[in-house]
């Protein structure tokens, strides 16, 4: 398609343009600013006593997707934005959940996908915007975040800052239909945190604040962290007539987390993508919008340890001798611990068909070679274990995304977004002898998930005694199962040592579904979440079901507790003296579904509040986590899917009643 724009005044203050013109558009692309343009078959189009300029840039706004749907969406937002001549946003992290998390970031420029003009997330400096603990920073910049703003909520204190110094050497050339974008550089970042607190107390008069006159110390302690990443990096950019991209990237980065032999490591990536649809043979298919393949390859680091200082051997002061202060050793160093080094491969579709449709599916492989876990050690040593590069691990499953414009009339508007992702697991190869890694009640073992739950087996209750069952088996030379030799014991010491593999914390799947309805001054915000599949094991349940102390709590399943010869349940009988095992018994379905929020607000005509001098007003009604769906009733099952056994309980339901108001 062409295009010429007349007669209008040309201001483009990087070409040194300001004045009257013609502008020459073809497919998408300026060909020609000059006078008196002619193009064959052209559309024109008259600007007389109009500016015609570069697309402005609003480096703060407040898209509020998402979470606060009911204030602005990144699709409302953006609308208003190209109709005022912005071409790029820049939107702050004040969301629910704030920006503070690569999943979010990836959320906000999918949603940006099927804007009105370029949308760009700005992350929050410290997590959820509270001003106590920093973001990781670098994930967020990998996963597209254009800069860090805690937006309204300045960070107060000067232990949490930290400081990034870039020089960066860029250039771009378009040559016809080729464009080419090239950039190199440093970057060095710092972190440095000083805490130090102290508390004395029999002070002379009241109210009097300082320390020195009190009597007696009560506390005095203090820490610090020092954290750097010195970076060396390069990018190449290219595509071809917008419809042929490649991409490339190399960067040696050096952690202050590693000795220095082991410090710096290399990571790189390639990727293209294919706009399939500007091909000519779709080109003139009316219900094809786009259609663009695309894949990636590429290796990146993580040195997230555990500890700061892994490679070396720390002390804690803590311990008095003779009325002096002492020292032990409290951790193990390991001068061998390098980077974690991830390689990942991604191949997908983007479309949107019918003017209507949108969607996205891809495939990801993600290898992890080099291991960062803290390996674990006998207690009879006096360490609990030491931080080490055990092996590799991979990860591989779908992300999906697909949202639809159901209705879009002058009146009506009601889109709806489903996100679903699979994840499969699996540990490749433990360093050494490739022995199990134990923890708990989750193991490492070559072959299976990472941190599968491993236990003994409930083999019910005894409907005559009210004892608790196991499975049990005899052993082969190296502690494997001899085959056939199961048997059921009431022996809580044989089942100690019969453990069986019990599955993982990893769903089957998990994702999101959001909708948005509008129907003239009225809207509707739904936010729901959901995980199939999984296990976490519940340790609260477990003490509430056999509690310890005389008056302790009893959970409501307690009723089902043994009571009499004959009865069959699967709750053993109430004792105080026998000795039970942690079974499997205890492993919950983590399957949820989540009601996150829900928005329902009315927005008085506008032209009934211009009369009284009132641009907006807004009534508004907001639910937070108002409902969740699980096999538990109180368990919080949206936990990580790391292995933890750990999870915090239901969040509180907010109700929400307010009114915008903006004159």
């Amino acid at each position: 398609m062409e295009l010429i724009i007349k007669n209008g005044r040309v201001i483009s203050p990087a070409d040194g343009l300001n004045g009257r013109a013609d502008i020459h558009i073809k497919d998408g692309r300026i060909e020609q600013i000059g006078d008196n343009i002619q193009a064959e078959g052209a559309m024109v189009i008259d600007a007389e006593g109009l500016a015609v300029f570069p697309g402005l840039v609003d480096m703060h706004a407040h898209f509020r997707e998402p979470g606060f749907e009911y204030k602005e969406d990144i699709l409302s937002g953006s609308r208003a934005a190209a109709a005022g001549g912005y071409t790029s946003v820049c939107c702050m992290p004040n969301t629910k959940p704030a920006a503070d998390s690569a999943a979010v970031i990836e959320y906000i420029k999918k949603k940006a996908e099927d804007a009105f003009c370029r949308v760009y997330p700005i992350a929050a400096i410290t997590r959820n915007q509270e001003g106590s603990e920093l973001t990781e920073m670098g994930e967020l910049l990998q996963a597209g975040a254009v800069a860090f703003s805690d937006d309204g909520k300045p960070v107060e204190s000067s232990r949490m800052m930290s400081y990034t110094w870039n020089q960066l050497l860029s250039y771009k050339t378009q040559i016809g239909r080729h464009n080419l974008d090239v950039m190199a550089g440093h970057e060095f970042y710092n972190y440095n945190m000083r805490y130090i607190v102290a508390e004395r107390t029999g002070f002379p008069f009241a109210d009097y604040d300082d320390l020195g006159m009190g009597s007696t110390l009560a506390e005095a302690n203090s820490a610090s962290d020092n954290y750097s990443i010195n970076s060396y990096l390069c990018r190449v950019n290219y595509d071809f007539s917008d419809r042929y991209y490649l991409s490339a990237s190399f960067r040696m980065d050096a952690s202050s987390r590693f000795k220095k032999e082991n410090r710096w490591g290399a990571f790189w990536s390639v990727g293209a993508s294919w706009r399939i649809s500007q091909e000519k043979f779709l080109s003139d298919v009316s219900w094809i919008d786009n259609i663009t393949l695309k894949a990636s390859y590429g290796v990146q680091g993580n040195d997230n340890l555990g500890s700061y200082y892994a490679w070396q051997s720390l002390y804690d002061m803590n311990y008095p001798n003779a009325n002096q202060s002492g020292a032990v050793i409290n951790s193990i160093e390991n001068r061998d611990v390098t980077w974690e080094k991830n390689g990942n491969l991604n191949v997908g579709v983007e479309f949107r068909l019918f003017d209507r449709l949108t969607g996205t599916v891809e495939w990801y492989n993600r290898k992890t070679t080099d291991l960062l876990l803290e390996y674990p050690m006998a207690i009879s040593l006096g360490f609990p274990g030491y931080y080490a590069n055990v092996g590799s691990i991979v990860n591989r499953g779908f992300d999906i995304t697909l949202g639809a414009d159901i209705v879009t009339t002058r009146d009506w508007r009601w889109n709806v977004t489903v996100m679903g992702s699979t994840l499969k697991n699996k540990v490749l190869k433990l360093t050494g002898n490739g022995e199990d890694i134990v923890n708990g009640v989750y193991i490492i073992r070559e072959g299976q998930e990472i941190n599968t739950f491993y236990m003994s087996k409930s083999a019910g209750v005894d409907p005559t005694t009210g004892e608790q069952l196991y499975w049990a088996y005899e052993k082969n030379a190296d502690g494997s199962m001899k085959p056939g030799s199961e048997y059921v014991t009431n022996d809580a010491t044989v089942a100690a040592s019969c453990k069986y593999l019990q599955g993982s914390r990893i769903p089957d799947i998990y994702g999101s579904i959001s909708s948005s309805l509008k129907f003239r001054g009225f809207d509707l915000g739904l936010l729901f979440t959901y995980s199939l599949g999984g296990k976490i094991y519940d340790s609260i349940y477990n003490a509430l079901m056999e509690p310890s102390f005389v008056g302790q709590t009893y959970h409501r399943n307690a009723l089902r507790t043994w009571t009499a010869p004959g009865q069959r349940t699967d709750v053993p009988r109430t004792t105080t003296t026998a000795s039970t095992q942690i079974t499997d018994r205890y492993l919950i379905d983590a399957s949820y579904f989540a009601v996150k929020n829900i928005s329902l607000g009315y927005s008085l005509p506008k032209q009934l509040l211009g009369k009284v001098g009132i641009e907006s007003l807004r009534v508004y009604l907001a639910a937070d986590s108002p409902w969740i769906f699980t096999h538990l009733k109180g368990m919080n099952p949206q936990a990580s899917f790391t292995g933890s056994t750990s999870y915090s309980y239901t969040p509180n339901r907010t109700f929400t009643l307010g009114v915008d108001l903006k004159f």
